[in-house]
């Protein structure tokens, strides 16, 4: 039984339902957030007091002490964050973590714990991913999102996943790195959550699945994303005013305040600009069917029957 499980991502590729219906819910898995106190342990938060004073000494000895604690009453420590695989860069945070900083880092701190990544087809990961930018509050459209520097520098490479496995593989070995994927869960729920409770060697916990929050819908997002740029006018007028009067703190306070039980009217206008541009979008999808094909190859099976497009043109 290895050290520890860390699921690694991807965001909107199934993290949340593994949460909820494995990790959380087995009485065989002491299950932590990465947000939790195992993670502040491998975390390299720069700036943030919670955690920049540990030393490696001291990350090591609290590992353990969790790993320890979990093994002397039966149960394996799962460690699980959708975004550790893309530098655990998120919509609320004001940091990012170097992902191969992580991984160097539990593979120091825990040389036998198993990593659990899932794939999902990179187009509809895309959308998906843009829509949970709406939801948090951004005003770029999809065209205008995939032009920026997080996209550029950040995403893009890795959603290249024949890259991306065999970086797993070279830091971790072959045989630490567990592949899911999420058009299994798409199939079939049950199915999904059998093979995932088999990878961790645990039985299947009773109780059944529960309906998924599925995220924004199409309409909700162009709405969603039309009420955030006309709050975004509104707060600007609102704080050069308040700056005029020396008011700033109380004009902060009452725009968060304001934002949170007063807007998301949700007001059905229409966004033309919500497609990837064709040029951009061509040159992706052959980026993404050359990495598919050579991901199947790695893995030695049909990528095709994961949902992913390999019929790269010549």
């Amino acid at each position: 039984m290895p050290a520890a499980y860390f699921h690694i991502g991807y965001p909107k590729s199934a993290s949340t339902f593994m949460q909820r219906h494995v990790f959380a819910r087995s009485g065989e898995l002491n299950f932590y957030n990465y947000d939790d106190e195992v993670g502040n342990l491998i975390a390299v938060r720069p700036g943030s007091t919670r955690v920049s004073n540990f030393t490696e000494d001291e990350r090591r000895a609290g590992l353990i002490r969790f790993v320890d604690e979990a093994e002397r009453i039966g149960k394996t420590v799962v460690v699980s964050h959708e975004s550790i695989c893309l530098g655990n860069w998120m919509l609320t945070y004001d940091y990012i973590e170097e992902s191969e900083v992580i991984y160097d880092r539990i593979n120091g701190l825990l040389p036998n714990a198993r990593i659990i990544v899932c794939f999902r087809p990179q187009f509809g990961w895309i959308g998906s991913w843009w829509r949970q930018h709406i939801k948090g509050h951004s005003t770029l459209s999809l065209p205008q999102f995939v032009e920026t520097e997080l996209w550029t520098q950040r995403i893009l490479p890795k959603l290249r996943y024949d890259e991306v496995l065999r970086d797993l593989w070279s830091r971790f070995g072959k045989e630490r790195v567990d592949v899911i994927f999420f058009q299994d869960l798409i199939r079939s729920e049950t199915d999904f959550i059998t093979n995932l409770c088999k990878l961790l060697g645990i039985e299947v916990p009773l109780s059944s699945p529960k309906p998924e929050n599925k995220g924004l819908s199409q309409g909700l997002t162009l709405a969603k994303l039309h009420a955030n740029r006309a709050y975004v006018t509104f707060a600007d007028r609102f704080i050069k005013d308040a700056a005029k009067r020396g008011q700033l703190d109380r004009a902060y306070d009452r725009l968060w305040k304001r934002y949170l039980y007063q807007l998301d009217p949700l007001v059905p206008h229409i966004v033309k600009k919500r497609s990837i541009p064709t040029a951009l979008r061509s040159e992706l999808e052959m980026q993404f069917e050359e990495s598919n094909k050579y991901l199947g190859e790695m893995m030695g099976i049909d990528i095709s029957e994961k949902g992913f497009n390999i019929s790269a043109r010549r």
